[in-house]
Parts: C-alpha cells; structure tokens; sequence
C-alpha cells in the first residue's frame, strides 16, 4: 500500500512539472507599468507590442513626408492681385524691315481686372534662332485703373538680315499673381530680308506722322509683287496691304483719333500714322 501511494505522489509531482515547464511569463511594457502576458512556451520568442510612445514617433515619421498645410508660396510667384495685365494693339512698323533699318514695335497694356495696378516691368526680347539678340526689361510705375489701356508704347531696333522671333511680356518680374497669366504675352516672328531687284532702293524708311503718299505709289514699278486694296494712303477707305512676300495687313485705328494707314513702298507695305476721327481702320 506504501508504495502504491509513492508511486502516485511521484506520478504526481513529474505531471505538475510538466505543467509548470510548458508554460511562461512574459511582461510587455505598456505606457507606464507592466501587464502580464501568458504565452505558450515554444522555441519562437514571443514579439512584444509596440509602446504608444514608439506608435507616436512612427506616425511622426511618417507624416513628416508630408507637405504641411500652411507651406509658403512658392518664390516669384508674385503678390496676388485682382488685376489683370493684357497686350492690346501690338503693331510692328512694317513686316519685313530691310538688314539694318530702323522699324518701331509698339503696343497698348490693359487691364482687363477688377482693380488697379503699377510698378511692374514688362520685357522685349528678340531671338534669332536659339541666340538672344536683344533682351531688356522697362519699368512701368503709372497706375493702371481696372478697366484701363495706357497709351501707345514703343521701341525702335534695327537688326542684321535673318529670321527672328520677338517676345513681348507684361509683369517679367513676376511682381503680381494675376487672374490670368496667359494674356501677358505676346509672339511674332519676322524676317529682315534684303530686297533683290535692280529697279529698288536697297533702303526705305516708313512714313512720319501724317505724311501723305498718293496713290500711284502703290502702282509704282518700284513696288511690283506688293499691292494696296485701297490704292495707297487712303485714309477714307480701310484697306488691305499684301506685301512681295504675300504677308497681309490692313489699315487700323491705334485709338479713337489715330489712324496707321497702310500702303506699298520698295515692293514692301509700310505704315503712316494719320490723326483723324478713326473707327474701323479708316477716317470718318
């Protein structure tokens, strides 16, 4: 009997050891004091959790990559502005100047916004292929009232024979963000081309300011391949100059008394600038 009851308590104390060995205590910090974890006792250590302080440095990095909310403006982007700057009445004194004469680039600023503006620079920049010839920038400090066009502005150059591409733009310095950017700039391409003919002056100049011309000018031998729809300086009738090159251009009014007429000379059409009651590219 003795040894019956050995055998049991020796049974039971390798079955409580048993137990006691399979299984283990673990204790994960969590914010300030410990929790006790049971796990089953195997060869994988068990992971603990994250701390909330870890959780919160993680969330922290990865927010960091992301762009703040209240970020600056990028730079040059300019003071925002309800005006609003547009080209108006861009003219060239003659389409195809001769290598070496004097031709005039003029044009009108207006502001097509809902408030007034100054102090800003526009810039004339002249390109001959992938090479800039001229670049300049002019201020402009006189206030434009919203709804206002300053009067006729203007620049004289004279350039070598070539092709050419000039860019005007309005605001260069990026001084105001407008409504709208786009209407800030304007491009024309020209040529300055020597004329070939044994019967032309190798130089013209266009006309001064209310100079006549009349109108056999126009029908002159001097000016074959160039036409004038109106007969030469007519400044009653709107017409349409085409040049020896075929590039069309009618008469138009600069403003409410200033008439550019249009008309053939040395085989290329060239501009006088007329003062009369102008509507609708002529004189009424």
């Amino acid at each position: 009997m003795r040894i019956h009851i050995i055998i049991v308590c020796i049974a039971l104390l390798f079955l409580l050891g048993c137990v006691e060995q399979g299984i283990k205590v673990i204790h994960v910090t969590n914010g300030g004091g410990t929790v006790p974890v049971v796990a089953p006792s195997n060869n994988t250590a068990a992971q603990p959790a994250p701390s909330s302080n870890q959780t919160a440095n993680q969330t922290a990095a990865n927010q960091s990559t992301a762009p703040a909310s209240n970020a600056t403006a990028p730079a040059g982007q300019g003071t925002p502005t309800k005006a609003d700057l547009a080209v108006s009445n861009f003219l060239m004194s003659t389409i195809y100047p001769l290598p070496g004469e004097d031709f005039d680039v003029s044009f009108k600023i207006k502001n097509v916004g809902t408030e007034s503006i100054k102090n800003f620079a526009y810039n004339i920049k002249i390109m001959k292929g992938n090479d800039v010839i001229k670049s300049e920038d002019y201020p402009y400090n006189t206030t434009i009232d919203a709804g206002g066009l300053t009067s006729k502005i203007g620049n004289t150059y004279n350039l070598n024979e070539g092709i050419y591409a000039l860019t005007l733009t309005l605001d260069s310095g990026n001084a105001f963000k407008e409504p709208d950017e786009s209407n800030n700039i304007k491009k024309q391409t020209f040529s300055a081309q020597q004329v070939i003919s044994s019967n032309e002056s190798s130089t013209a100049t266009h006309s001064s300011s209310n100079s006549s011309r009349n109108s056999s000018s126009s029908n002159s031998s001097s000016n074959s391949g160039c036409t004038d729809t109106d007969g030469g300086a007519n400044y009653n009738v709107k017409g349409i100059c085409t040049d020896r090159f075929g590039q069309n251009i009618g008469d138009i009014c600069l403003d409410v008394n200033k008439l550019w007429e249009w008309s053939c000379v040395s085989g290329r059409c060239v501009y006088a600038e007329h003062t009369c009651s102008c509507l609708e590219g002529k004189c009424v």
